[in-house]
């Protein structure tokens, strides 16, 4: 009585191993597809309070513009604007503030001809000079969704969570997330620029470090 239901067990096992299962349209999605990373456009501002009665920005001030500063030459885009209020009673004060502004920009390193000058209507006193820029953000997915994980695995299928954490890393990495946005041109290599090292390690200039790395003396 057992070999027959040994003998069904194994045709079984043979007709499961002959199934061929195909893949549809679901496996053709790339990981990028299945799990994009958005990137969205925000505005950063910093405020420079119009002070009547001071006589150029305070030292505060100016450590806040340098900060500001950094930020925008690590991930800024366009220009940097410098808004002051009108049509108030210390119009005079706000624009000598902006004025203020802009040289604390420019001796921090930014030309003034990537500055942009703009204001707004402000009710009353004006309560300060805004400093902007634009900058980009990127959200990786929501990774953890391990559900048919076995099922998909038994039938060759990427599973829902497969490339998720690749992705949400590289959304938190990326050093200028406008960079998934758009293409970059890289630069053009010359002959010469190639067989520099080269060149180095043979003039005794350079030398071949355990990694085999090419190491010029200059570094």
């Amino acid at each position: 009585m057992k070999f027959p239901v040994l003998l069904g067990t194994a045709a079984l096992l043979v007709s499961g191993c002959g199934t061929v299962i195909a893949n549809g349209a679901g496996e053709a999605v790339s990981v990028s597809e299945r799990h994009p990373i958005t990137v969205d456009q925000q505005t950063m501002s910093l405020a420079v309070p119009v002070d009547p009665t001071s006589a150029g920005l305070n030292r505060d001030i100016l450590a806040q513009i340098d900060a500001f500063v950094t930020v925008y030459r690590r991930r800024g885009h366009g220009p940097m604007t410098v808004t002051a209020p009108t049509g108030t009673s210390a119009d005079l004060e706000a624009a000598q503030t902006a004025a203020d502004v802009r040289a604390a920009l420019n001796s921090f390193g930014i030309d003034y001809g990537a500055m942009r000058g703009a204001s707004f209507v402000a009710g009353g006193r004006p309560d300060a000079v805004i400093v902007s820029f634009t900058r980009y953000v990127a959200t990786g997915p929501e990774c953890g969704d391990f559900s048919g994980e076995f099922t998909s695995r038994l039938r060759n299928q990427a599973p829902p969570n497969f490339g998720c954490a690749d992705r949400h890393n590289l959304a938190a990495m990326v050093a200028d997330p406008r960079d998934l946005t758009r293409m970059q041109t890289p630069a053009p290599v010359t002959g010469r620029s190639a067989t520099n090292p080269i060149t180095a390690v043979q003039t005794n200039e350079g030398s071949v470090n355990e990694a085999g790395i090419i190491v010029l003396e200059d570094d």
